[in-house]
Parts: C-alpha cells; structure tokens; sequence
C-alpha cells in the first residue's frame, strides 16, 4: 500500500493526490488552450486527471526508498 510505504496517513496522500491531479488538469488544458486554441475534457465529469496524481505520489515512495539505501529493492521498484 502506498500510504504504508511513505508512512503517512491515507487521508493527507489522497488529498495531495487531488491536489496534483487538479493541478494536472490545469496545466494541461492550459497548454492546449494556448498551444492549440481549444480545451479537452477527455469525457470527464470532474477536472482531475488521477494519472498525475498518482505518478507524484509513486515517485515519492520512490525517492523514499532510495534514500533508504535500499538499492537492490529500489532498483526492482522502477521496473514495476
């Protein structure tokens, strides 16, 4: 489990992954807003892009473990 890993409690990772997610939404159609004159929802009902928030918060269970000096789990870990 991912809460378990970093060591937080669920409640605060699922908010920071919300948080990202949103950010995420903005920035893209920001991007496309500017760069190609339109805005895509992708069919979505709420402007999150969950995608980005997990991958943020799979990389801090990342970092974690290689600041743990756990080389040959880490090493496994990216692969997967």
């Amino acid at each position: 489990m991912l809460a378990a890993e970093l060591n937080v409690p669920v409640g605060p990772l699922m908010i920071m992954i919300a948080i990202i997610s949103f950010l995420g939404f903005l920035l893209k159609n920001a991007w496309l807003a500017i760069r190609k004159g339109f805005i895509d929802n992708r069919n979505m009902f709420a402007p999150f892009l969950v995608g980005y928030g997990l991958a943020v918060a799979d990389l801090c269970s990342l970092i974690k473990k290689l600041s743990e000096g756990n080389s040959s789990d880490s090493f496994y870990y990216v692969f997967i």
